[in-house]
């Protein structure tokens, strides 16, 4: 095993009855297909109860009681154990102690099972949530919802981000996330005048993505800040009321899906800096988190948070992922990973194990969702271009309708697969946390 090859986990499930049918969920214990490392089938009993309900109620607030969270995690490892959690077990703490990689890759034919936070998963030996082993890595997958094929030649491509806020739905702190990203990038990848949409609204935001993809330069990742909202059984983003200027209006998951799902060929990141915004409601909840919905869609890459999200800790993500993407050059399962490692030095919040990564197993473990060009690298400086770089090249514009009807598909037939375990406008001021 080396630091370039991480130690790699793929975690998938299936329920054992009605298992074609993802979101056929009863409020009872069910039993889950396990398949072991040699191939061969388990099954385990996840303990759906009230009991459970109550601690992952208490988990996901400000001032949560630690018992819950390791109560959680004793009943995560419990129903692992009986598909060869074990061994895995010593290998992580193994790589751990050598410093080297582990990423674990959860998929599940079951839905009401990503509403369980797997980074509470606690280790026997040591009694360590694997959220907080260092440089361990947890995402999360759709089964059979690949990602879209990247439709933008990369010699068009700047590492663009646009960068889209909302206080629609209260005070968000657009001013730091701002500054952060001006930090991080260059002038090239981001520019303020060009890439902030202030007051978004979502006739705004697809705007923007529309004129990216006609006129360029195209959009690499698209970082949405705003309130998450509770809507039917689930929950959706507060956006600016174009018809009722002043209004919030909450956009349900599937209709972010709508939004975004166009966009799949350009767009190959998206931040969700917005609370419950990687939340699947309740279980069984037919469309799941906004998070989930949007990487359903064939988005590369997702970033949401499954509980409530700080102020502080979405400005001291933002600071500390796109610096690691953007001045460091690192991959994206990196910067997620010292994202999470900043918000782990606040000990009053649970930022750390909110924040939730949506990538694919397929793609590799080292993706760059960043395009960037030797000249927006910040080391030393070096003497100017003696030439404007060349302007994107964007006269082949993606058909709305393919993309929106791949999104369609990607959402259809769910597969009974099983646990696998393998080797500006100025900014408002903060106020409150967003929630």
């Amino acid at each position: 095993m080396t630091t370039r090859d991480p130690y790699r986990i793929v975690l998938e499930f299936s329920r054992a009855q009605r298992a074609g049918q993802p979101h056929a969920f009863e409020f009872t214990p069910q039993p889950y297909l396990l398949r072991t490392p040699g191939g061969g089938f388990e099954s385990a009993e996840f303990p759906w109860t009230a009991e459970l309900l109550a601690d992952l109620g208490a988990a996901r607030l400000p001032g949560q009681t630690p018992e819950a969270i390791h109560r959680l995690g004793d009943t995560l490892r419990t129903f692992l154990a009986g598909a060869g959690w074990g061994h895995h077990e010593q290998a992580i703490v193994r790589a751990a102690r050598e410093g080297a990689k582990i990423h674990i890759t959860v998929r599940s034919a079951a839905a009401e099972l990503y509403a369980l936070p797997w980074e509470f998963v606690a280790l026997k030996s040591t009694g360590q949530l694997i959220g907080g082993v260092p440089g361990l890595l947890v995402r999360y997958e759709w089964p059979e919802a690949a990602s879209f094929p990247d439709r933008v030649a990369a010699a068009a491509r700047r590492g663009r981000v646009l960068f889209a806020w909302s206080a629609a739905g209260g005070a968000v702190p657009a001013e730091q996330h701002l500054a952060a990203l001006k930090a991080a990038l260059d002038p090239s990848a981001f520019d303020p005048s060009r890439d902030v949409i202030a007051h978004a609204t979502w006739g705004k935001i697809d705007q923007a993505l529309d004129d990216a993809a006609r006129h360029g330069p195209p959009v690499d990742a698209l970082h949405l800040l705003c309130h998450g909202a509770p809507i039917g059984s689930g929950y959706g983003l507060a956006f600016d009321d174009e018809a009722q200027p002043g209004s919030a209006v909450v956009v349900d998951a599937g209709r972010v899906q709508q939004l975004l799902a166009p966009h799949a060929g350009m767009v190959r990141l998206v931040v969700l800096s917005a609370c419950d915004s990687g939340n699947a409601g309740d279980p069984g909840n037919h469309l799941g988190s906004v998070a989930q919905m949007i990487h359903r869609a064939g988005l590369q890459a997702v970033v949401a948070s499954r509980f409530p999200l700080s102020t502080s800790g979405s400005t001291r993500f933002t600071e500390a992922f796109y610096g690691a993407l953007a001045r460091d050059r690192a991959s994206l399962e990196r910067a997620f990973l010292a994202a999470r490692d900043a918000l782990l030095r606040d000990p009053g919040q649970l930022d750390w194990a909110s924040v939730q990564l949506y990538s694919r197993d397929a793609d590799g473990d080292a993706t760059f969702p960043l395009h960037l060009s030797s000249e927006t690298s910040t080391p030393a400086p070096s003497p100017p271009p003696t030439s404007a770089p060349p302007q994107p090249d964007l006269s082949t514009r993606r058909r709305r309708l393919t993309v929106l009807a791949a999104a369609a598909l990607a959402t259809l037939g769910v597969t009974a697969l099983v646990l696998v375990l393998a080797a500006d406008q100025g900014p408002p001021v903060v106020t409150p946390p967003a929630s």
